[in-house]
């Protein structure tokens, strides 16, 4: 997605980024952290609202799960500051 940059996790300066994985919870198993939060794409419109406001990484299976979910992520974003509401 153009103006996101794409960035490796374990070159990630700033600590306070919270990590979202979007990808499916059978990818996930295998690669799984402490300090990640498991939200399948599948599963984003349902529990978007348990994301922590903050700076966000998104790690996803293929550039397509990257965009669709960037876009979701971006268009509640603005959702929200439009109307003032509070995640």
């Amino acid at each position: 997605m153009k103006g996101i940059p794409c960035i490796l996790k374990n070159k990630l300066k700033d600590f306070t980024i919270i990590v979202l994985d979007i990808r499916d919870y059978n990818e996930t198993s295998t690669y799984s952290e402490d300090d990640t939060l498991y939200i399948p794409f599948a599963y984003l419109k349902r529990f978007y609202v348990e994301i922590p406001q903050g700076k966000i990484h998104v790690i996803a299976e293929d550039k397509l799960e990257l965009n669709l979910g960037v876009r979701f992520l971006l268009a509640i974003y603005r959702i929200k500051n439009k109307f003032g509401g509070n995640r």
